[in-house]
């Protein structure tokens, strides 16, 4: 199965159809799992969890099934979903040949995408947090998967002072280079929200979204997501003098949150890109933590 069918079936649904959507889709592939409805700051929604193995460690990988309103949601976030469910599929072959060490979670949120009574979001996240505040000590790394169906390469943030020398991150970096895959780090994307940010927020240093972006918009990318909007404005007003100081909108925010952000941008091999890189993540990570214990703060 393409990753793309998934994406193009979520594209243009609102958030309650999606989740039927995916309820449907588990339960075709006998997939076990768990409905978390949780009502948080004003906001009813519900979380779907998969969970594989066990331990007193925990890896979680995530998403984020609702979109953004008035958006048909293609890279927004249905691409992220399409991912997390291949990357759980082989996960589940890994487990099933023995080799899975630790208890490693797959959680779909809802209520994450900004609106107007909450401008930041992550309703959803935050929700599990509150819900599972005795086991978050338990979590080792968050990997948020957002915006993964149009690039070559992969962004992976945020990488700050806390967590800029961890093993964690060092893992991420080497399996990258083993597999081939081309990454830029950054500080915090001011543009983009990632259900990651909540778990940084509760002391889970090592907590990263990976996004795909294109190799052309990478210091596009880097600039415009780490200035602040007023900058943006008053540069682009001197652009109309000079065009050297305009600041040049990446491909990604185009399309982000917005009636633009459709399937018809994304493709099959970003989406393969992004499974191979969690996966491949997941796995090396496991094994590090089977042995021996890593030291996971910097």
């Amino acid at each position: 199965m393409a990753l793309m069918d998934l994406v193009l079936e979520l594209e243009g649904m609102n958030d309650e159809e999606r989740m039927d959507v995916l309820l449907k889709y588990l339960q075709g592939k006998s997939y076990e799992y768990d409905l978390e409805r949780f009502s948080y700051k004003g906001e009813d929604g519900t979380n779907i969890i998969l969970e594989l193995g066990r331990g007193n460690k925990e890896i979680i990988i995530a998403s984020n099934y609702d979109s953004f309103e008035n958006s048909p949601g293609a890279n927004g976030n249905a691409s992220g979903v399409s991912v997390l469910l291949d990357v759980y599929r082989r996960v589940l072959e890994y487990k099933k040949k023995g080799l899975l060490n630790n208890k490693t979670k797959f959680i779909l949120f809802g209520k994450e995408e900004p609106n107007f009574a909450h401008p930041k979001g992550r309703i959803g996240s935050r929700a599990y947090i509150e819900k599972h505040a005795s086991e978050v000590k338990k979590i080792v790394t968050v990997c948020n998967l957002s915006l993964c169906g149009e690039g070559e390469m992969i962004a992976l943030w945020p990488v700050v002072q806390e967590n800029s020398e961890s093993r964690i991150l060092e893992i991420a970096r080497k399996v990258f280079e083993k597999i081939q895959i081309d990454f830029e780090s950054t500080e915090r994307m001011s543009r983009v929200t990632s259900s990651s940010e909540s778990f940084f927020e509760e002391g889970i240093e090592n907590s990263f979204c990976f996004m795909a972006i294109k190799k052309s918009d990478k210091d596009d990318i880097k600039h415009f997501s780490e200035s602040v909007p007023a900058e943006i404005a008053f540069r682009n007003v001197l652009g109309l003098f000079s065009r050297s100081l305009k600041v040049r909108t990446p491909n990604l925010f185009m399309h982000y949150r917005n009636s633009e952000d459709k399937s018809s941008y994304l493709n099959e091999a970003s989406l393969r890109m992004m499974s191979d890189a969690a996966f491949n993540f997941i796995v090396n990570l496991d094994r590090k933590l089977a042995p021996s214990p890593l030291e996971l703060s910097p």
